[in-house]
């Protein structure tokens, strides 16, 4: 998922319950999985800026 991510504190917790992907990659979906459990996500879409 490309894009910028800002967590507080709490993500290197939440990144060390990790566990690889089937791909043997560590995925930052499944930190932002926690984020999303707790109620506590927020997006927002960036435009593409002006012209």
């Amino acid at each position: 998922m490309p894009g910028f991510y800002f967590f507080d504190g709490r993500a290197t917790m939440f990144a060390k319950t990790v566990v690889p992907s089937a791909r043997g990659e560590l995925e930052i979906v499944d930190v932002i999985h926690h984020y999303l459990a707790l109620g506590e996500l927020r997006v927002d879409i960036l435009g593409r800026g002006t012209a």
